[in-house]
């Protein structure tokens, strides 16, 4: 089975790397428990509507990797911490500053309870879209 892995990575490095190669090589990964398994991860309280989420954890690579988007449901006040979302397990033992696109000035961070949190550095309007993007060592 080793050899076999080793096999396709040199594959890999040889020609381009594409979708389909790189899940060829991905599969016994998965079967071996080293690949990456999915986390729960849902909405915490009203502030965000058309909520999707998504929460990955490598056990090989000890990352938790998550991406969280949708719109403001309501008016978001300058200064205030608001709770958005939460993953189930393998949360980070500290916090983590978290990746954000959005048309206004925000912070976004995952802390060691498992919540991701917002905290604008301006007053936001309800219906703004953000989007959340992150990488955390997992326990």
């Amino acid at each position: 089975m080793i050899q076999t892995i080793l096999k396709r990575l040199g594959a890999l490095r040889d020609g381009p790397l594409k979708r389909r190669r790189l899940l060829t090589f991905l599969a016994p990964l998965t079967l071996l428990g080293l690949g990456p398994t999915n986390l729960t991860i849902g909405a915490f309280g009203s502030n965000l509507k058309n909520f999707s989420g998504t929460a990955r954890h490598s056990a090989m690579l000890g990352l938790g990797i998550l991406r969280v988007s949708g719109e403001t449901n309501v008016a978001l006040t300058a200064d205030t911490t608001y709770d958005i979302a939460t993953i189930g397990a393998h949360i980070p033992t500290s916090t983590y500053a978290l990746s954000v696109y959005c048309q206004k000035d925000l912070d976004a961070r995952l802390g060691s309870a498992g919540t991701i949190q917002i905290r604008p550095k301006e007053d936001i309007p309800a219906g703004y879209g953000i989007y959340i993007a992150g990488i955390w060592i997992a326990s």
